[in-house]
């Protein structure tokens, strides 16, 4: 045994960056270099993983108090895209489906009765807890390094991801410079703007500004990596095929069913203990489950008072383990259509506000004449004006009997 060289870079874990908005939703700039493919990735030259990730369990804390730390794992759902069938289920995608359909049971149930948007809400707020908590996630995750010269692990959103593709092409197809490439690449500014659902992105190529003869001219800002960098992130990054949490479907539909203690989620994922937490992990492992088995739960872990709040809530749902489920579509298709719908959505109700500014407008207009044709005379605005808004004048009214 023998020393070591002591690390004076500061901690050891990866770099996890996201995109982050300005304070308050306005718009924020993060600038990065995007690294190419490596590692397990290199020969296929794909420098980018796409992956949902489950969340909603704990594990057990370092020192086996509280209410213990996050314990996320990659979505297992897979879906042939020929066919749409589902090739693997995922019992997380089913538990959470479950709880969507009673939500929406319930919410068209109360307002059926006539509840008014308070008490909606109010009744519904364990659902969306629960579907908060119990979030998936699905995002874009590449290499990255940003200007402080530090490497990690960049996640994107689909709508991020699909402009940074535009512009990579451009900048290949226009300028003939691969914008990720070690001897070439450049810097990308992603932007920002909005807070939670109402949430938009940009990405820009960043410039660098050079004076010659007196002149002002805007350059690309090029970023090759030196061979000290290349190997500082080789050293540094992860795999990306590696990055999420996997466990087997068995072990998802045991998390499904189990009561949420953290040291039981442990025990159910694998997840070495330390040393004094063994005993209580021991305690809450539950059995496996026989082949071919199907998993009573009721909605996932929580406290007892939500799980068992009514007698709706009690029923139990069943976690089939059959597999070909039929799909409308991938996991990359779905992310693809909800930022689609989201924008459609936007758009609409910017035009229903014009829509209504411009009814509200020709109301006014309808008044103020009214008004103007009164106070001159007795005989009110004229039949061409009034048909122009869907009224019937007297000679009109007359010639209709």
């Amino acid at each position: 045994m023998g020393f070591g060289k002591a690390n004076y870079s500061g901690g050891g874990g990866t770099n996890f960056f996201v995109v982050k908005a300005g304070e308050h939703g306005a718009t924020g700039h993060n600038i990065f270099r995007i690294l190419p493919a490596y590692g397990k990735l290199e020969t296929s030259g794909k420098w980018y993983v796409f992956f949902g990730q489950h969340f909603g369990y704990r594990g057990l804390s370092f020192n086996g108090e509280g209410d213990g730390v996050p314990r996320t794992f990659k979505c297992i759902r897979e879906v042939d895209r020929k066919s749409k069938m589902t090739t693997v289920e995922c019992p997380e995608c089913l538990n959470r489906e479950g709880w969507e359909k009673r939500r929406d049971k319930l919410k068209a149930q109360l307002i059926e009765e006539g509840k008014d948007d308070e008490q909606i809400k109010a009744s519904l707020k364990k659902y969306n807890d629960w579907l908060k908590s119990h979030n998936l996630d699905k995002s874009f995750y590449l290499a990255a390094m940003n200007q402080k010269g530090e490497f990690g692990v960049l996640k994107l959103k689909y709508e991020a991801k699909d402009k940074l593709d535009k512009k990579i092409k451009a900048l290949l197809a226009e300028e003939q410079i691969d914008a990720t490439a070690v001897d070439q690449g450049v810097w990308f500014d992603f932007q920002r703007t909005g807070e939670y659902l109402d949430t938009s992105y940009d990405v820009d190529v960043v410039m660098d500004t050079v004076v010659e003869n007196g002149k002002r001219y805007k350059t690309l800002k090029q970023a090759p990596l030196s061979v000290e960098e290349q190997n500082k992130a080789l050293a540094t990054l992860p795999e990306l095929v590696d990055l999420p949490r996997v466990i087997t479907e068995d072990q998802i539909r045991r998390l499904v069913a189990c009561s949420g203690d953290p040291a039981e989620v442990d025990a159910i994922m694998g997840i070495e203990q330390k040393k004094g937490t063994q005993e209580r992990a021991a305690k809450a492992m539950i059995p496996p489950p026989e082949p071919g088995d199907t998993v009573k739960h009721v909605g996932g872990p929580g406290p007892s008072a939500i799980r068992e709040a009514s007698d709706e809530d009690s029923e139990a749902a069943e976690v089939p383990t059959a597999k070909n489920y039929k799909l409308a579509e991938t996991d990359e298709e779905r992310e693809f259509r909800e930022f689609k719908e989201a924008k459609k959505a936007r758009e609409q109700a910017s035009q229903a506000s014009k829509l209504s500014e411009k009814l509200v407008s020709s109301q006014a207009e309808v008044l103020d004449e009214i008004v103007k044709a009164t106070a001159k005379t007795t005989a009110g605005p004229s039949d061409d004006f009034l048909s122009k808004y869907g009224f019937k004048g007297p000679a009109a009214a007359g010639a209709a009997k």
